[in-house]
């Protein structure tokens, strides 16, 4: 009789405590859904907010073209006609875009001599060249030949220039790629910058690149780099880039303003690289 208490005991003692974790688990699994949809709702009440803010265009701005002023991704932007028929700005912006310009690192064997040290600008333009070609993949060995030829090249056009104006490095895109017609804009802001991207086209940018800060690059980093700008995404407020200068450069993102302030032309002298004008090149997707 004794064992059998004992056991009566220990058996409701043990549906006891299965009833209580199946009644945690249910709240538990309650709770979560509640954070969801509480979550999901925030999300929609956050967007629907935006979209209302940005329909908020002054009268002014409406009246006058004035798509600077308007909101990025407006419902509003659509229905203005500018008319300007050479004028393709894209009428709404997207919110993030990546287009597929492939990755090189200007030492691709991982020999980080004198010749692949002052490779950003050849290998910016070899990104620039393959994005044309539409290739996504280069294999090293392909992408060391073609840097040593592409800087031998360089060195006859400009013999005693070790870094590349954007200016000259549009005379060797011209020279060696034939590709023409790519222009170049003084003192872009991020809109412009966004509109190319957003066009399909891509961008080869020159930096003071200790502005950067890229905890990749070999202390304490190039005072002048080039790398190409690819996309942007809105939310984040970045650019994103195929840095060459860093193995880790495939699509490795800078804030907005970092690139803005960073970005120089060569100006002659390394040191005075924040002296440099700010211009940018566009590598048109259809040429």
């Amino acid at each position: 009789m004794k064992r059998f208490s004992i056991f009566f005991i220990l058996f409701f003692f043990i549906f006891l405590t299965i009833s209580v974790v199946k009644k945690i688990s249910f709240w538990n699994d309650s709770w979560l859904i509640y954070s969801e949809i509480k979550s999901n709702f925030t999300d929609h009440t956050e967007s629907a907010l935006q979209n209302t803010s940005n329909q908020n265009i002054s009268t002014k701005d409406y009246q006058n073209n004035n798509i600077d002023n308007l909101p990025i991704n407006s419902p509003s932007v659509a229905n203005i006609n500018t008319n300007n028929s050479n004028d393709n700005t894209p009428p709404s912006l997207p919110y993030k875009i990546n287009n597929p310009a492939p990755f090189i690192i200007q030492a691709p064997l991982g020999n980080w001599d004198q010749l692949h040290e002052e490779a950003c600008e050849e290998t910016s333009l070899l990104i620039a060249h393959y994005f044309l070609e539409k290739k996504k993949i280069i294999l090293s060995k392909e992408a060391e030949e073609a840097i040593q030829k592409l800087s031998s090249y360089t060195k006859n056009v400009f013999p005693k220039k070790d870094d590349l104006t954007i200016e000259e490095l549009k005379i060797i895109a011209e020279k060696f790629f034939n590709h023409q017609n790519w222009k170049i804009i003084n003192n872009p802001d991020i809109l412009t910058i966004k509109r190319e991207l957003s066009r399909g086209n891509i961008i080869i940018a020159p930096m003071a690149g200790r502005e950067l800060h890229n905890p990749f690059y070999k202390n304490p980093g190039p005072l002048y780099h080039m790398l190409i700008i690819s996309g942007y995404d809105e939310n984040k407020k970045i650019f994103i880039t195929q840095d060459p200068g860093t193995k880790k450069g495939k699509d490795f993102p800078y804030p907005f303003e970092k690139i803005m302030v960073s970005l120089h032309d060569f100006p002659g002298q390394k040191e005075k690289i924040k002296e440099g004008e700010k211009r940018i090149l566009i590598v048109f997707s259809e040429q």
